[in-house]
């Protein structure tokens, strides 16, 4: 029987410090700057959360999560340098970033011998937004994150309107759909806003009867916010089923939960705990890599890809734990502590949602809403009050992933639901409830997970385009530059293919496929996507209008059999561009392009300037975030990758020269 192993990644760019993805973990994260406020959430609607996004049909005896607290923290980050770990990769380069997740803590519980133990503490974030491409990249295909592009807005402040509105600290949008599967493009959403409740005053005329240093007012606040937290911290301690709490809750659970939690408390001041057991895992983490932090927390993530033959299927699926270390905390607080004194346990801030379908965040995690303005309607803004926010300043490591377990077409079917235990700690055989030593290979793969909805996922095909404006320009290159590529890409990882059998349940080795560059030219495209006669759609989930300009680099291909009969013509595209953040992200996760983000501007005609009747005209200018002098430690930026100009008509002999060169070149690879 052959033995499945997971293939080696392939860039087709050949480089990996020429991709997208050249950030690679372990990463170091210094004056990282975090702002958190609880929110108050539905502990039945988390449970259902759970049990959709990272239960599904995982057998317990590898992994079962619950939340742990009716709270979903919304975490708003800065991090001011972002590298990888070694000193190589940072001199390579490194990249800042603007995060906004949305966490909830999670139990992990594992059953064994018929019983669930708990295992650790541990959080997941459905929810992330970042203004890094590169960062989104990463996050997404390396350890599972569902990570979405944003902006930070530098907004007006309020105050320029009304001296007594409340102040802005923060607001946040995202390019998405307002309405989705309403024919619309996408346009730049407002998502997010904190306010902070404008400074008291004793001068305001007529009086404010609700002011808030009013004995009046202050001191029914104080009790009102106080008999809250009181419920909130008796509801925690019954965990009661009939308030959505699971109920695996046994004194022994207790106890566990009390040890890793003094484990991790001892990390930290190792004086107050000493009686306690150290987190083993950690502190073997810790003493294996000299210099890493002893404090870890454990973050679990959903990886999946969608399978292009049939988007509602995934071809890859696995929970994905990885561990934060807490190198050292160098400021803290809380947030609004002079309001606090008044007993106002929110801090004065409001969070405000924006009520979009795409980004179902109050749905689907069941955040508590204090009032909605205006009333109830479909553009409604949500307003939420946190309860004691605060803010940290510290230095983070952040590790490499480790799968808790996986399944694809080839999984094994079954009760398991063809999940693989990858754990290090995974138990024996003899020890599970479901114990199936031998089961038949299934090649049908698992549903795709959209708990998130329309969040998060990219979209998937077929596409149609019934307005579009094409540009090809045949670029010369290096024959050899060019085998190298194909070699890499196509020829190196198929030389020897693995098909399972149809029939039989065993595997069949063909002599796979060889491919060779037709011709010496790559094949520069320039797609514009318009909407005059209509709008782009996609068969499978017509979300809506997404695709605008892309820019591809195309190598012709002869696609070869293992007996050299030629079994078609291919084109390959190594490299390509889109203005389009879903569509970088539906290219890479769906069709397998290695696309990046960038900005592709027509660029204003120079005809009214000083020189206009004799200035060169320039069509064309592609920007995307780049190193800009590999290995000297530099922060990534914005910059121009390529322009197309207009040029001077070539002499006569210069242009047969170039004729010859053209009608030559490559001719013995034809």
């Amino acid at each position: 029987m052959t033995v499945l192993r997971k293939p080696r990644f392939i860039d087709p760019a050949g480089d990996p410090l020429t991709t997208a993805l050249f950030v690679r973990p372990p990463f170091l994260f210094r004056n990282v700057t975090a702002r958190s406020f609880p929110l108050r959430a539905n502990m039945a609607v988390l449970t259902n959360f759970c049990n959709n996004y990272l239960n599904m049909d995982v057998d317990p005896s590898i992994v079962h999560y619950a939340p742990a607290l009716p709270y979903v923290y919304l975490t708003i980050m800065n991090y001011g340098s972002m590298a990888a770990a070694s000193v190589q990769a940072q001199n390579v380069g490194w990249v800042s970033q603007h995060e906004v997740a949305f966490m909830i803590v999670v139990q992990r519980w594992r059953k064994e011998n018929g019983k669930l133990i708990f295992k650790d503490w541990a959080t997941v974030s459905p929810f992330i937004f970042v203004d890094d491409q590169l960062s989104l990249n990463t996050g997404r295909e390396v350890y599972g994150w569902n990570k979405v592009g944003c902006r930070i807005n530098a907004d007006i402040p309020l105050w320029a309107g009304d001296p007594r509105a409340p102040l802005r600290q923060f607001d946040l949008s995202t390019v998405d759909f307002a309405r989705p599967y309403a024919g619309d493009s996408q346009s730049d959403q407002t998502l997010l806003q904190v306010d902070l409740d404008a400074p008291p005053t004793f001068t305001e005329f007529p009086p404010d009867p609700r002011n808030p240093w009013s004995p009046l007012w202050s001191i029914p606040s104080a009790i009102a916010n106080t008999a809250s937290l009181v419920g909130s911290v008796v509801d925690i301690a019954l965990s009661l089923r009939i308030r959505g709490y699971e109920d695996n809750r046994s004194l022994s659970g207790v106890l566990a939960m009390a040890a890793k939690a003094g484990d991790k408390l001892r990390s930290v001041l190792p004086g107050i705990a000493g009686s306690l057991n150290v987190d083993q895992e950690a502190a073997d983490l810790a003493d294996a890599m000299a210099g890493l932090p002893k404090l870890f927390l454990d973050s679990v993530t959903l990886k999946q890809f969608r399978n292009p033959e049939n988007p509602s299927l995934a071809c890859y699926q696995a929970l994905v734990n990885s561990k934060m270390g807490v190198d050292r905390v160098n400021r803290a607080g809380i947030l609004g502590d002079v309001n606090l004194l008044r007993g106002d346990s929110s801090g004065g801030y409001t969070i405000r949602i924006h009520q979009h379908d795409a980004q179902p965040i109050i749905q689907t995690l069941g955040l508590v809403v204090d009032s909605w303005s205006p009333e109830r309607t479909p553009d409604a803004v949500a307003n939420l009050k946190p309860v004691l926010p605060m803010w940290l300043d510290v230095d983070l490591y952040y590790g490499k992933g480790d799968i808790i377990c996986s399944r694809a077409p080839w999984g094994v079917a079954g009760p398991s639901g063809g999940w693989i235990d990858e754990q290090k700690d995974k138990l024996p055989p003899e020890s599970l409830e479901l114990a199936a030593p031998s089961q038949p290979r299934t090649t049908l793969p698992p549903l795709f997970n959209d708990s998130l909805g329309a969040a998060t996922q990219p979209i998937a095909g077929p596409f149609h385009f019934p307005d579009v404006t094409a540009q090809v320009y045949p670029l010369l290159a290096d024959p050899e530059k060019l085998a190298a590529v194909v070699q890499n890409y196509l020829n190196d990882p198929l030389k020897n293919m693995y098909i399972p059998g149809a029939d039989s349940g065993e595997d069949n080795v063909t002599k796979g496929w060889r491919f060779e560059p037709f011709g010496s030219y790559v094949y520069m495209g320039i797609v514009v996507c318009g909407d005059e006669f209509g709008q782009m759609w996609s068969n499978s989930n017509n979300i809506g209008g997404l695709f605008d300009r892309e820019i591809t680099f195309g190598i012709p291909v002869k696609w070869y059999d293992g007996d050299n009969n030629l079994i078609s013509l291919a084109m390959i595209e190594p490299f390509m561009y889109s203005n389009n953040g879903r569509a970088v992200t539906s290219d890479r996760e769906v069709d397998g392009y290695n696309a990046t983000a960038a900005t592709i501007d027509s660029l204003q005609d120079p005809w009214l300037t000083p020189n206009g009747p004799i200035a060169k005209r320039r069509f064309l200018r592609v920007a995307t975030e780049v190193i800009p002098a590999l290995n000297a430690g530099q922060k990534a930026q914005q910059r121009t990758l390529m322009e197309i100009d207009e040029c001077e008509v070539l002499p006569a002999d210069d242009a047969a020269g170039w004729r010859v060169v053209a009608d030559g070149w490559g001719r013995d690879l034809i």
